[in-house]
């Protein structure tokens, strides 16, 4: 939680301590694990720990906790992460070619452009007030989700 996070960096000093706002803002954008994305296979296994239960008397706790690794790296061993495939030069080139078509055609997008204005917008309110910032992100959030929800034409 954030506020073990804060609570614990306030006995750190010097360089080893971490501005307040930064931990905010990071807990903001972490994001726990997710193995059902097709690509992130590096997700796919995971095990959060408590460290408390390795400072209680408690045996029980913490062979529940290396059972849990254990079973956590039985199942990594026999599901790997499959190789990917060698792409013929001509590939690379085909496929190079199609990126920058696609980036074309979405620079010519304009809720791509409008949205990367919000952008800056939001950037440049950071810059001048960052209690508000996120508050300018939600706006600008909101916004381009409105948009593309009433299909205007873009």
């Amino acid at each position: 939680p954030i506020q073990l996070c804060i609570m614990r960096n306030s006995s750190r000093s010097g360089k080893e301590r971490v501005p307040t706002e930064v931990i905010n803002r990071m807990a903001t954008r972490i994001e726990p694990p997710d193995g059902s994305k097709p690509r992130n296979f590096f997700e796919k296994f995971n095990i959060t720990i408590n460290p408390y239960h390795f400072k209680c008397d408690s045996c029980d706790k913490q062979s529940k906790v290396v059972g849990k690794i254990q079973t956590i790296l039985e199942q990594a061993i026999n599901s790997p992460v499959p190789p990917k495939e060698e792409l013929t030069p001509q590939q690379v080139a085909e496929m190079e070619k199609e990126k920058d078509l696609l980036r074309e055609e979405t620079l010519m997008c304009r809720l791509h452009q409008i949205d990367l204005l919000l952008r800056k917008l939001v950037g440049a309110v950071g810059r001048v007030d960052k209690k508000n910032c996120k508050k300018a992100n939600d706006a600008r959030k909101r916004i381009v989700k409105q948009m593309k929800q009433d299909n205007s034409s873009f």
